[in-house]
């Protein structure tokens, strides 16, 4: 896992150093290589000699993540819906596998609609800026990427301690995600990826880390 994780961290670097200076060929060469990182970390893991069904569904999760990342780099309309189509999902892959792996049921509920009450509140602040083409595809998947979050709570809250660092690779990612909607729809800026591509490849080695419990 630790050749995924150096993989990751000089891809990201390069992809912020792309993204401050604004250099497109740059961007994409080292947004596929910080994504090929964690799928590398998920690969390496023991569990993948003889992977199970468990292992499989992550490791789509996984790759539809790194499909969205690829998709998300040229900026444009078509590709970034199709961008949100990957990275939904990859939260309900994601989701699943929280559910399926001692998620702590009582706790889904709540959880779930607490969620789902801040999706309400961040539609509300996106909707002003967010065109008539593009308001489904956001509204879906702010609700799916809320019900993953839950999920990855309730899976932290019913097993083991160590168990807790894919639970919160789970919360990183919804938060990537409030960077990736103010910079598209509310205001552009770097300060947006210089915390947003940290957070959220920070979530995708957490996430990854899952295959090796």
């Amino acid at each position: 896992m630790i050749l995924g994780i150096v993989v990751t961290v000089v891809g990201t670097i390069g992809l912020l150093v792309a993204e401050w200076r604004d250099l497109p060929t740059a961007r994409w060469g080292f947004k596929p290589l910080a994504s090929a990182g964690f799928l590398l970390a998920a690969l390496r893991a023991p569990e993948w000699v003889t992977p199970t069904g468990a292992a499989w569904l992550l490791l789509a999760g996984l790759a539809l993540s790194a499909l969205g990342d690829v998709l998300l780099v040229p900026r444009s309309k078509m590709a970034f819906i199709g961008g949100i189509g990957a990275f939904a999902l990859a939260h309900v892959t994601y989701g699943a596998w929280f559910l399926g792996h001692g998620a702590a049921t009582w706790l889904l509920a709540p959880v779930a609609l607490a969620f789902l009450v801040i999706g309400h509140r961040v539609w509300r602040w996106l909707d002003p800026h967010v065109s008539g083409a593009m308001r489904v595809p956001v509204r879906v998947y702010v609700a799916l990427v809320s019900l993953m979050a839950a999920c990855a709570i309730a899976y932290g809250a019913g097993v083991s301690a160590l168990a807790l660092l894919p639970a919160i690779g789970g919360v990183l990612f919804y938060l990537s995600d409030l960077a990736v909607a103010r910079h598209r729809f509310v205001a552009p800026g770097f300060v947006n990826r210089a915390w947003g591509l940290p957070t959220y490849y920070l979530a995708q080695l957490l996430i990854a880390y899952a295959v090796h419990g």
